[in-house]
């Protein structure tokens, strides 16, 4: 992945610290509606996460 000049770090670490950051702000918190958000927004970036992986994975091929 092409990294920006602009930012220290590229996307798959920003990802993967907004799923780190979403899920340990979510375990500090009471059950109830603002940590089942949570949880689910760490979902998001998961499945954000293996998308950007799958996509620049060197196996993928072009389509014809």
């Amino acid at each position: 992945m092409r990294r920006n000049p602009f930012f220290r770090q590229n996307a798959d670490d920003v990802i993967a610290d907004l799923l780190r950051e979403t899920v340990a702000r979510a375990m500090k918190m009471p059950p109830g509606v603002e940590r089942e958000r949570l949880l689910r927004m760490a979902e998001h970036h998961e499945i954000q996460a293996n998308l950007t992986a799958w996509a620049n994975s060197p196996g993928l091929q072009r389509p014809v």
